[in-house]
């Protein structure tokens, strides 16, 4: 076989084998992009927000994973921002990006006043981020800040009767007292007559701390009836709606005060012979000097005792009518507070001697024997009896019309101040003559619902004829 004949075998043979590596290397291309794997960093979880002034805290989750490396925040308001830092150096890419941990931060300056959309992405080392997670958040505007309703200050009384500033409104449905709280006085011409000084409390955190709505510091020896003004800054939080916002702001407020002293309170009363004692309850105010009392055309000056939280004054009075009493505080300089009335009455003879209790009626028994019953005879509406042992002794005595005692018709009887009736068998007595029967007791009368505190002897004469039995 010559040489020319073997080299067309072999180039015969060759020819089908290249035609099968190139028909397998167009089959790659053509696959190719079906069997490349993306993979992309881990996504990250639970993303949640806080609301701040013209900021905003976002906090959540990281992937656990190889490839996430750093975190890209988008911010969209009015325009595009993108936040960017490195999980391992926290390092920030942006003045507006304070980086708190690897999954928490404050994104600032969000000074719009409207809602922005923020969505956080793990990004790998090649700058590739991983599936998105988005929230939407209002931050606190300062248009916002300008529109709440600061708090004000007001004339207070301290626990020891002294002058206090009493701030208030210092939680509200807009704001949430932050602790904190600098003041400074001046009179009415605009001079400072305290230094600026600064008050601070416990409050705990925003959410769980202790609310306050309104604040009393003491402030010793301002005067009355003088104006003054009180400038002040109180820190508060404000709310969003219902939520209470993360960030401390200062709230500068004035206020025109002038002290006026209280009037009193809680008056009442007790009677007894010929006179009462008005009481009242007094709060503690060194502004008050005396308190005077007035009724009819009386003066009474009576000394304040700043040590006393209830006082009262005894006063004479021998007629038997209600009498109108004004008591008012009054300061050193002889101005009167707002003015406190009540009507008195005392227990007079004259009083006790228009009582009409007990009853006293003539009758007979199942027998047809004289008798006399005496009804509403204990505790009554006009008077309480005087008891010992709850036994009160009712005393009478039972005489002709000359006065001669009728034998049998006289003693003493113990009587429960509970007992509404009794009888006084008669039948001694002539039908169709006349006698007389002369009771007493002691008791305590009762005027207005108040019983006396003293006591008083009640004795009574009633004429008595039983009439002839046809």
């Amino acid at each position: 076989m010559n040489v020319m004949k073997i080299n067309k075998l072999l180039l015969l043979s060759v020819l089908p084998a290249l035609g099968i590596l190139s028909s397998c290397e167009d089959m790659d291309e053509n696959y190719k992009d079906y069997t490349t794997e993306v993979v992309f960093s881990g996504k990250i979880t639970n993303l949640k927000s806080l609301i701040g002034y013209q900021s905003v805290i976002l906090y959540w989750d990281n992937p656990i994973d190889q490839r996430s490396k750093g975190i890209e925040i988008e911010c969209i308001g009015a325009d595009t921002t993108v936040f960017k830092y490195d999980l391992t150096e926290l390092n920030s890419n942006s003045n507006d990006l304070e980086v708190y941990k690897a999954d928490s931060v404050r994104i600032k300056g969000l000074t719009e006043g409207t809602g922005y959309d923020f969505t956080v992405y793990s990004t790998d080392a090649y700058g590739n981020r991983s599936i998105a997670v988005s929230t939407t958040v209002l931050p606190l505007s300062s248009s916002a800040v300008e529109s709440i309703i600061p708090p004000t200050c007001a004339t207070g009384i301290d626990a020891d009767g002294n002058t206090a500033l009493n701030f208030t409104n210092i939680s509200t449905m807009s704001i949430r007292f932050a602790g904190k709280i600098v003041y400074q006085i001046f009179d009415e011409n605009g001079n400072a007559i305290s230094d600026q000084l600064t008050e601070t409390v416990e409050v705990g955190d925003s959410k769980k701390g202790t609310r306050y709505t309104e604040w009393l510091v003491s402030y010793p020896g301002l005067n009355v009836n003088t104006p003054y003004t009180v400038k002040f800054k109180t820190d508060v939080w404000p709310l969003s709606g219902t939520s209470i916002t993360e960030d401390i702001i200062t709230m500068e407020s004035e206020a025109k005060i002038t002290y006026r002293i209280n009037n009193l309170s809680n008056l009442s009363y007790t009677a007894g012979k010929d006179y009462v004692i008005l009481k009242w309850g007094q709060t503690k105010n060194a502004l008050t000097k005396n308190i005077v009392i007035t009724y009819g055309d009386q003066t009474i000056t009576h000394p304040y005792d700043i040590s006393k939280t209830t006082d009262e004054e005894k006063i004479v009075l021998t007629e038997n009518n209600a009498v109108t009493f004004t008591l008012a505080r009054e300061d050193a300089d002889g101005l009167l507070s707002r003015t406190s009335t009540i009507n008195a009455t005392p227990i007079t003879q004259a009083f006790v001697d228009a009582i009409s209790d007990p009853k006293m009626e003539q009758s007979e028994n199942v027998l047809g024997q004289p008798e006399l019953k005496f009804s509403k005879v204990g505790n009554s509406s006009q008077y309480n009896l005087v008891a010992t042992d709850n036994m009160s002794e009712f005393t009478y005595e039972v005489t002709e019309a000359d006065g001669t005692p009728v034998p049998g018709m006289s003693g003493t009887l113990n009587i429960s101040s509970t007992i509404q009736e009794f009888i006084l068998p008669a039948s001694t007595l002539e039908r169709g003559k006349d006698y007389k029967i002369t009771y007493s007791f002691d008791c305590y009368p009762k005027v207005s619902g108040k019983v006396s505190l003293d006591v008083f002897t009640v004795t009574r004469t009633k004429d008595i004829n039983f009439e002839t039995v046809e």
